[in-house]
């Protein structure tokens, strides 16, 4: 696809964003995402389809912010994606999530068009609207809302993760709101490696949101030493390299 505005040179703002507001809980971070989702913030361009740099730099943001925020928004914006790949709309102003963890012979089960099963690393379990969940090879949507689903949110501890909300779901007869594709079709299409690709972009934002830190521990001394800087300048060089590689990657999809 030809692009008629020049690529953009990094993924990165030139100035760190506001960060959440301590302290933070489940549904503090579900709250400032559904403003996003609503404000139409996580409106991105699809992946793969001309302005993906753009895509990934928002998911960048995200992550430099908080990473819980970027877990669950990137979810979301996942889900919204696959949709639009197959062709259908999600639901106005709901928060989604992609659940397609079968760890350890784990996974859902479709029965007379009811989902049921133990479903594993289930982010936003308990805050968000709906889901994408394979089941049977097929993808399917549920309503997050139905009695018959059971979050168990401190089946995983995740540190880095810690208010994420990734624990174990039970799926007990939940109605299956439609089918997105055939079977197989989620993990077959092409937008599979792409979304993946786009976690990238969180994990890159995180990361300079580290150095946002370090930068700022450093000011508040006043003082930085040879030690300090080459340590610094080293971070800011990892950063640098990763955000060119994205950049072009970026480009070249589209292209």
């Amino acid at each position: 696809m030809h692009q008629e505005n020049p690529p953009p040179r990094s993924l990165v703002a030139e100035l760190p964003p506001k960060g959440l507001a301590e302290p933070r809980t489940v549904m503090t971070v579900a709250e400032e995402l559904r403003s996003l989702v609503t404000a139409g913030t996580l409106d991105l361009p699809l992946p793969g389809e001309g302005d993906t740099a753009a895509r990934w730099s928002a998911l960048c943001e995200l992550g430099r912010r908080d990473l819980v925020l970027a877990r669950l928004g990137e979810g979301h914006t996942d889900a919204t994606a696959i949709l639009a790949e197959a062709g259908a709309v999600p639901e106005p102003n709901a928060l989604y999530g992609v659940w397609a963890s079968r760890s350890g012979g784990t996974g859902a089960e479709l029965v007379d068009g009811r989902a049921s099963g133990l479903v594993r690393f289930c982010s936003g379990s308990s805050a968000l609207d709906r889901a994408l969940v394979v089941a049977d090879e097929r993808l399917v949507e549920v309503d997050l809302g139905h009695e018959g689903v059971h979050a168990h949110p401190e089946t995983w501890r995740a540190v880095g993760m810690d208010v994420s909300d990734s624990g174990d779901v039970v799926l007990d007869g939940v109605p299956v709101e439609r089918t997105v594709g055939g079977r197989g079709w989620y993990v077959r299409r092409r937008g599979f490696a792409l979304g993946g690709a786009g976690v990238a972009a969180v994990w890159l934002g995180g990361a300079v949101g580290v150095v946002d830190r370090v930068v700022e521990f450093l000011r508040d001394r006043g003082h930085v030493d040879d030690h300090q800087a080459a340590h610094l300048g080293a971070l800011r060089t990892a950063i640098a390299a990763t955000d060119a590689l994205l950049v072009r990657t970026a480009g070249e999809l589209d292209d």
